[in-house]
């Protein structure tokens, strides 16, 4: 409440006092009127088909605006942090969208000569970080330019991320563990440019899953692949889990449906039409059976 009432006295402010109703939101209006009734400092009268909100006391709505909103807009830092910033104006670092701009990649290379390529001429071993520390770190903003001439996986879980001998004997290029979700700026990141040879993302086997496949391919379209571990059908009959796919069915039935509407085809229907007939979901970790 106290973020609606700041924004709506920062635009009767704003307005020199007089405000039309319309120019506010339905709960920036419930908290003017309240704020009348507890303080007498605004007023509020017919006008029109609406209301009118107007200052009466100043120095007692400078005095709540103060104590509201310790720093004014026009006196914050320039780039100050966005978290900072909210901090500044409504008392709480999360009291809006505070996405950070930047994100940490976990990556392992696969093999050797896993290089990640910036246009200014950096380069970063992959290989090397991987043997030196067990894993590297890149510091990505969705407008850079790294690359690789490599394919990326995209990983759900942490346990096969900390053992890659699932891999097929063939793979080649960089793992990158994301942690249920896709983070928002790694999904901007990747949509910005071809980032890698080989999109490839391996989820459970789930509605998160499908939901993040559907994210990625909203964004990048055809460039990522839904990975099929082997002989994933029979281990879906022998390891499924039903307690999974009734938690995660809501968002399985929603991610379908946007499927459809992208036109998605291949071997992922199969897929689908499997898990439906068994009522299973199937975790990752099964890939090492």
């Amino acid at each position: 409440m106290s973020r609606v009432l700041t924004d709506a006295l920062t635009k009767l402010v704003a307005a020199n006092g007089k405000l039309a109703s319309t120019q506010l939101t339905p709960a920036q209006r419930d908290a003017l009127a309240n704020l009348a009734r507890l303080t007498g400092c605004v007023s509020q009268s017919p006008q029109g088909r609406g209301s009118v909100y107007q200052v009466i006391d100043w120095p007692r709505v400078e005095l709540e605006l103060k104590s509201l909103r310790p720093i004014s807009t026009e006196n914050l830092p320039n780039n100050l942090p966005k978290r900072s910033t909210n901090l500044a104006l409504y008392r709480d670092s999360k009291s809006q969208a505070h996405g950070h701009e930047v994100y940490y990649v976990l990556m392992k290379a696969i093999g050797s000569s896993v290089c990640w390529q910036h246009d200014d001429g950096r380069c970063l071993d992959v290989t090397e970080m991987t043997r030196t520390a067990g894993v590297g770190s890149l510091m990505i903003a969705a407008s850079d330019s790294w690359s690789s001439q490599q394919p990326l996986w995209l990983l759900e879980n942490q346990e096969l991320f900390d053992n890659l001998l699932w891999l097929p004997d063939d793979a080649t290029g960089t793992v990158v563990y994301y942690a249920g979700n896709i983070h928002g700026v790694l999904l901007d990141w990747l949509a910005h440019k071809l980032r890698c040879s080989e999109l490839i993302l391996f989820p459970d086997y789930d509605g998160v899953g499908l939901a993040n496949y559907v994210r990625l391919y909203e964004r990048v379209g055809q460039r990522v692949q839904f990975w099929l571990m082997p002989n994933w059908q029979q281990k879906l009959q022998q390891m499924g889990n039903r307690e999974l796919w009734i938690k995660n069915r809501p968002l399985f039935d929603s991610s379908l449906e946007k499927l459809r509407c992208l036109g998605v085809d291949g071997d992922i229907w199969q897929l689908v039409d499997c898990m439906r007939s068994a009522a299973m979901a199937l975790e990752q970790e099964t890939v090492f059976f």
